[in-house]
């Protein structure tokens, strides 16, 4: 009898570790954070580091703040390709390299509804970059926001 209760106590222990730990990631665990500024330009962003994160991106949102975005920070320079496969509004990409804006992609809508993943249009790194910074559509141009220009981050 004392054999099952000590079985018994070490899953109800186990058990209980494991829904504080899914309780833990799904509702009290914040995604990192960080603030870019770009001239007098600032903006909040949520940090995609992870490729779990980065593959999901900012698809599935209804919108996003006028002051908001992501970064995609790759920890390492590299060529990715980008594309706006889930995403429901359109998006300015900004290709960051070595604290400067080396390319960016304006104004990129976002797809019908029920368009097929090959055909949805690619977006590539100009060349090597280390971070992607995602914003509203349009703000680049609104902002004056342009190649060359410093990026600064704080986390």
């Amino acid at each position: 009898m004392k054999f099952f209760k000590k079985i018994f106590l070490s899953v109800l222990v186990f058990v209980l570790v494991a829904v504080m730990g899914v309780v833990y990631i799904l509702f009290m665990a914040k995604n990192k954070t960080a603030i870019v500024k770009i001239g007098n330009n600032v903006f909040d962003v949520e940090i995609a580091d992870t490729a779990g994160q980065q593959a999901k991106g900012l698809s599935f949102r209804d919108s996003l703040d006028k002051n908001k975005g992501m970064l995609f920070d790759f920890g390492k320079e590299t060529t990715p390709t980008f594309w706006m496969m889930g995403m429901k509004f359109p998006l300015d990409i900004i290709w960051i390299n070595s604290g400067k804006i080396v390319g960016i992609d304006k104004n990129i809508s976002a797809p019908t509804p029920g368009t097929p993943e090959n055909a949805l249009k690619l977006y590539n790194a100009p060349g090597p970059i280390g971070m992607v910074l995602e914003i509203n559509a349009g703000l680049c141009d609104e902002l004056g926001i342009s190649i060359g220009d410093e990026v600064s981050i704080s986390r």
